[in-house]
């Protein structure tokens, strides 16, 4: 086993656990909105922020270790492969950017910024929430079906779970929009299938158990 394919999968484990652990612990506490929530969320502790921060910052590098191995060990040369990387890296830019919005109010309530009326604070989470979820869940769907697509040298169930991930991640926007979902601590529902993709994925890679989920 070859030291890259041991980060890339500590990757894939490192984008699940630190993007479940960074948006569960600091998403605002509720579903609907209610100013009290939001007022809480804004007042959160500048080091739960920063450790937020950390969180996302390492999950996003994992998903480009992971997302890296994955296009160059089992994708074909051509338009799949610069379809992969390119739109894994606009994924994580989404997806980072997302996470700014998604933190600007108790930033700039910590910064020593004026108040915000809580309807603007509200405003801008869902902005951050719609980057991050909607563009950044589309650009990764993009990426994950180009994998199932054009990797021809992967095993058929990492094609397949690929492919399923990928259309979960593409539905990410569609669910926000059609169920009215606002920020909360919990992912997209469809999300989570893309969090468990990332994870089995970086197990197998880690301790490469090709012969009990072989592709035939």
């Amino acid at each position: 086993m070859t030291r890259g394919r041991r980060l890339a999968g500590a990757g894939g484990v490192a984008f699940a656990v630190a993007l479940v652990a960074g948006f569960t612990l600091y998403g605002p506490k509720g579903g609907n909105y209610s100013a009290a929530e939001i007022a809480a969320f804004v007042a959160q502790s500048s080091s739960g922020l920063a450790v937020s921060a950390v969180l996302f910052g390492v999950s996003i590098i994992g998903l480009f270790l992971l997302l890296a191995y994955l296009a160059g060990k089992y994708v074909d040369e051509g338009p799949f492969r610069r379809m992969t990387w390119g739109m894994s890296l606009a994924a994580g830019a989404s997806i980072l950017t997302g996470w700014g919005l998604y933190l600007a109010p108790p930033i700039a309530s910590h910064s020593g910024g004026p108040a915000i009326d809580p309807a603007i604070s509200y405003a801008v989470i869902s902005a951050g929430f719609a980057v991050l979820f909607g563009v950044g869940g589309l650009l990764l769907g993009i990426a994950l079906v180009s994998i199932a697509m054009g990797g021809s040298a992967a095993p058929r169930w990492v094609r397949g779970f690929s492919g399923l991930a990928g259309l979960s991640a593409l539905l990410s926007w569609p669910f926000l929009l059609a169920s009215n979902w606002s920020p909360n601590q919990w992912l997209p529902v469809p999300f989570y299938l893309v969090v468990l993709w990332g994870l089995v994925i970086g197990v197998w890679l880690v301790i490469g158990f090709e012969r009990v989920l072989k592709s035939g």
